[in-house]
């Protein structure tokens, strides 16, 4: 096809190091146990299973299984569930969600 690819984003250990910055200087901790929370009990909304998945590794006292964890990202990976993820951070810790996403987005529009 003789096409060019663009990559739009930025270093990681870049946005490593403005992660680890925000959450160390601009990031109120109990703030964000509490999207922590929120986001958990969203989770366990729209995935019924996990609350019994995580009531059967309490009483094994064990991990999830590789089958288990995969099964797991699969029914965590949609549109809605990203979407909440994103809104309790911005929400929570409004200067996370900044060096997470909204920097990210200035410069992949920045390179369009």
């Amino acid at each position: 096809l003789d096409s060019l690819i663009i990559l739009g984003d930025r270093r990681l250990d870049t946005t490593l190091r403005r992660l680890a910055n925000t959450i160390v200087f601009h990031t109120n901790p109990r703030k964000l146990l509490q999207a922590d929370r929120m986001i958990t009990l969203k989770l366990k909304a729209r995935i019924p299973e996990l609350s019994q998945l995580e009531e059967d590794l309490k009483l094994q006292k064990r991990g999830l299984s590789n089958k288990e964890l995969a099964l797991l990202v699969e029914r965590m990976k949609t549109k809605e569930t990203t979407i909440d993820i994103m809104k309790e951070i911005q929400r929570a810790a409004p200067e996370l969600y900044q060096a997470l996403v909204g920097e990210r987005d200035l410069i992949m529009a920045r390179g369009m």
